[in-house]
C-alpha cells in the first residue's frame, strides 16, 4: 500500500524551478494556466504509487490519500507574521472533513504487507515569498501517521501471537519536502517505522528512483545536506536572529543540541570498511600557507550490493583544551566542526576496494577572527577525522593528528 498526500502527487517532484517540457516532450504549460494545482502540471511524470505499480508488475498496489499536505484553516487561527504582515490561513489548523480519509488508509494499512507512507510538502507550502509556520509534518499528517502505523502495530501484535499465519508488515516512510522535517515521535522505536527515506523535491524522475530504492534496483544513494532539529528547536531559535552562534546555534557548526539526523547522515543498501595502508599515521606539522595535508584512505564494499560511499574530511580541535584556546585566540566560539574535503569513489562491486587520495589545503582549514574578520589558522593542535558520516563509526575512521606552530594568516 501507498498512503499519504505525496504518494500519488507530482507537486513536489517539479521543485521550485523547472523547465517547459515533460521527459516525453510534451509540455506543461497548458496545465499551469489551467488551474487545478501544481500536481497537475506533471501528467507526464510518473508519481511514487504509479513507479512502485509499475515496478511490482503483478502484485497488488493500492492507493489511499489518508489526507491533504496541508488542513483547510481557520479563520480565526489567522496571525500576523514577524513582519506584520497578515499571514495565510494557518495549514495545520485542521477540521472533521480534513481527516475524512484516514479511515481509508487505515483499512488499506490493516491489509498490506508493506505500507509506504508518503508525506511532506511541496511549495504550496513553503517556497518562494512564503515560508512554512511550524518545523512538524503539515496539516494532519502526523495524525495519519499515527492512525496508521497503530493499525500495523496491531496487525504485529496478532502474528507474534500466532493468531494468523503471516510475515510481519513493514512500513517505510518517505519524505519528500525542500527543507528538514521534525519527525520526533515518529522515530520512538515503539511507533514502528522501519525505514525513511529522504526523498526531498528529486526532480521528475525522483518517484521511479525511490520506488526503484525500495525494490533494491537502485544503490546511488546520497547523504543529508542539512541538520534535522527536533521540533522544540523552533521555541529555541529566532528565525529573525542571523547568527549561527546563537545558543542553541545553526547547522552542524554550531548546533550544541542533539539532532534528529546529522549533516552528512545516510546509509546505504550495502556496506563499506574505510582503512589506512599504515597502521597509524604520523603526527604532522604546518608552517606555511602552501603546506597541505594528504591521507590515503581505502574505502571497500563489505556487503552483497553495489554501491558507492561519500567519504568526509572533517576538521576539529583535538583536545577540549585545543578547543578553549582556539576560542578565546578567536574571540568567539569556533566552530564545533568544519567540513574541508569530501569524495564520492566510484561504484564498487561486492569485495571490490578503492584506494582514494585526500587533500586538504591550509586555506580550506581557515577560521574567522571575531574583530577583524579575517581568515586565519590559529596555532594549536587539530585533527582531520575522516569516516563516511557522523554516525558510521563502525565502518571506520582515520584520524591526522597535526599541530601549527605559528598563526598562518590567509
Amino acid at each position: 500500500a501507498v498512503i499519504g498526500p505525496q504518494g500519488n502527487a507530482t507537486g513536489q517532484l517539479g521543485g521550485n524551478y523547472f523547465g517547459s517540457e515533460c521527459p516525453d516532450g510534451t509540455t506543461i504549460w497548458a496545465n499551469m494556466s489551467g488551474g487545478g494545482g501544481q500536481d497537475s502540471w506533471w501528467p507526464c511524470v510518473p508519481t511514487l504509487a504509479q513507479a512502485i505499480a509499475s515496478i511490482a508488475g503483478g502484485q497488488n498496489v493500492k492507493y489511499a490519500q489518508g489526507c491533504g499536505q496541508r488542513c483547510s484553516g481557520n479563520t480565526n487561527g489567522k496571525t500576523r507574521d514577524v513582519l506584520g504582515k497578515d499571514a495565510k490561513l494557518n495549514p495545520n489548523v485542521c477540521n472533521s472533513a480534513d481527516l475524512d480519509g484516514v479511515a481509508e488508509a487505515v483499512d488499506l494499512a490493516k491489509n498490506s504487507d508493506v505500507v509506504v507512507l508518503a508525506l511532506g510538502f511541496d511549495t504550496a507550502i513553503a517556497g518562494e515569498g512564503h515560508d512554512r509556520l511550524d518545523m512538524g509534518l503539515p496539516g494532519a499528517q502526523q495524525q495519519l501517521a499515527f492512525a496508521v502505523l497503530e493499525a500495523v502495530n496491531e496487525k504485529r501484535k496478532q502474528i507474534a501471537s500466532k493468531k494468523v499465519d503471516k510475515s510481519m508488515p513493514k512500513v517505510i516512510l518517505v519524505i519528500y519536502a525542500s527543507a528538514s522535517i521534525s519527525i520526533d515521535q515518529l522515530l520512538d522505536n515503539n511507533v514502528g517505522v522501519d525505514v525513511i527515506i529522504a526523498g526531498h523535491m528529486p526532480g521528475v524522475t525522483g518517484g521511479t528512483a525511490v520506488a526503484e530504492t525500495i525494490y533494491g534496483l537502485q544503490n546511488d544513494l546520497g547523504k543529508l545536506p542539512y541538520t534535522v532539529y527536533p521540533h522544540e528547536y523552533q521555541n529555541q531559535s529566532s528565525f529573525i536572529d542571523m547568527s549561527f552562534r546563537t545558543p542553541p546555534g545553526r547547522t552542524h557548526r554550531f548546533y550544541s543540541g542533539t539532532p534528529l539526523f546529522s549533516y552528512g547522515e545516510g546509509l546505504s543498501l550495502t556496506s563499506f570498511a574505510i582503512k589506512s595502508h599504515e597502521n597509524e599515521l604520523p603526527e604532522i606539522s604546518l608552517t606555511t600557507l602552501l603546506d597541505t595535508v594528504v591521507m590515503q584512505a581505502n574505502v571497500r564494499n563489505t556487503g552483497q550490493m553495489a554501491g558507492a560511499q561519500v567519504i568526509f574530511v572533517w576538521l576539529v580541535p583535538n583536545t577540549e583544551e585545543a578547543r578553549e584556546l582556539l576560542n578565546a585566540r578567536l574571540g568567539h566560539e569556533a566552530p564545533r566542526q568544519l567540513l574541508v574535503n569530501y569524495q564520492r569513489t566510484r561504484f564498487l562491486q561486492p569485495g571490490e576496494a578503492e584506494d582514494i587520495r585526500l587533500v586538504v589545503d591550509v586555506d580550506k582549514m581557515a577560521y574567522v577572527e571575531a574583530t577583524s574578520s579575517r581568515r586565519i589558522l590559529p596555532a594549536g593542535q587539530y585533527q582531520l577525522l575522516v569516516n563516511s558520516g557522523p554516525n558510521n563509526a563502525e565502518e571506520g575512521i582515520l584520524v591526522q593528528n597535526f599541530t601549527v606552530n605559528i598563526d598562518i594568516p590567509l
